[in-house]
């Protein structure tokens, strides 16, 4: 949680399991930033890479 303040980031969490992309859409609906991005738990950023994907966002 501490992560999620440093970066004035927001977690949800659902008490009911609908699956997956029932999950992704309800994020979809909340955001409110001009880029979203969904990663899995499985997901693993090395070094630099997603900092590497953002910039050329800027």
């Amino acid at each position: 949680m501490e992560i999620i303040r440093n970066y004035n980031l927001r977690a949800t969490i659902s008490e009911k399991r609908r699956g997956k992309w029932k999950a992704l859409n309800d994020a979809i609906s909340m955001a409110n930033g001009d880029y979203i991005l969904f990663l899995d738990s499985d997901t693993k950023i090395v070094d630099l890479s997603l900092l590497k994907v953002l910039m050329p966002l800027k």
